[in-house]
């Protein structure tokens, strides 16, 4: 792969490109340019019926263009069907995988929201979904009957991946529980 500087007036964005930013989108997108600048190159055609013709990469050039940059970096490839150009558009815009919640739960919140994180995916990270059908009195009502449950040491709470136990730190035996023999 060769990645050139190109200047920017040379480069002609898809007349079919799929893609859209919100104005929050768009915002953290000029964000993360003014931060770390291009890291990662567009994609444009270099095939003589499609010279220049962007492939991937229109938001960023968009970006690029009302920031007053004159260059960026451009991979070329050289496409001279443009169903196959298509295909690629579409396949850089939607294979790019899922994020781990359990991973992104180890970053920091105010990092997430810097980098453009909704609410709602915030809530689904720090698994704070609620469902919109509870009922906090029903649910208060059915554990005031049950009566309420103290803990003990000694107790061990199984939560999902994770383990809680309710005991002395330094005792060995405590240790064992939670991370085996």
């Amino acid at each position: 792969m060769k990645i050139k500087d190109v200047p920017i007036k040379e480069l002609n964005p898809s007349e079919y490109n799929p893609r859209a930013l919100t104005e929050k989108e768009y915002k953290d997108l000029k964000e993360s340019l003014k931060r770390f600048d291009f890291v990662e190159p567009i994609v444009v055609n270099s095939a003589e019926n499609r010279k220049n013709i962007v492939i991937g990469g229109h938001q960023r050039l968009l970006v690029a263009k009302e920031m007053g940059y004159e260059t960026i970096p451009v991979n070329y490839v050289k496409i001279t069907k443009l169903k196959k150009e298509q295909e690629l558009n579409l396949r850089l815009n939607k294979n790019l995988g899922h994020f781990d919640y359990d991973l992104l739960a180890n970053y920091d919140e105010e990092m997430l929201v810097d980098v453009g994180f909704s609410q709602e995916e915030l809530d689904d990270v720090f698994g704070l979904n609620i469902d919109e059908e509870f009922d906090v009195d029903a649910e208060l009502e059915k554990f005031l009957k049950g009566g309420v449950r103290r803990v003990k040491s000694g107790d061990l709470w199984i939560l999902g991946k994770h383990k809680l136990v309710i005991g002395d730190c330094v005792n060995r035996n405590e240790w064992n529980r939670l991370f085996g023999e």
